[in-house]
Formats: C-alpha cells, sequence, structure tokens
C-alpha cells in the first residue's frame, strides 16, 4: 500500500511542478507527502535525495 501511495504522491508532486513551476515556493510542501511514504519504507537515501533536489532546484 505504501508503494502505491508513493507513486500517486511523485505524479502529484510532478503535475504540480509542471503547472506551477519548480520555484513555486507552496511546491515544497508537496514534497512531504512522499517524503514521509519513503520515509516509513526506510527509504532513507530516497527521501534525502528528494529533500535535496527541492533545495537546490
Amino acid at each position: 500500500m505504501n508503494h502505491e501511495a508513493e507513486v500517486m504522491y511523485r505524479r502529484t508532486l510532478m503535475g504540480a511542478e509542471r503547472m506551477l513551476g519548480s520555484d513555486y515556493k507552496d511546491i515544497v510542501r508537496c514534497i512531504y507527502n512522499p517524503a514521509g511514504t519513503l520515509h516509513k519504507q526506510r527509504e532513507y537515501e530516497e527521501v534525502e535525495r528528494l529533500h535535496l533536489h527541492r533545495l537546490t532546484g
């Protein structure tokens, strides 16, 4: 079930980035759901990569 949620959250994040642009300030909020799902799956390196990608643009 967590994998399905991860896929859904990632699609939502990608759609938000396309529509709003990756520099949009609220995009940062969109990473919390996929990051939380990945954290529950103990995918810590992927969580870190996701956060770093957002921080560096």
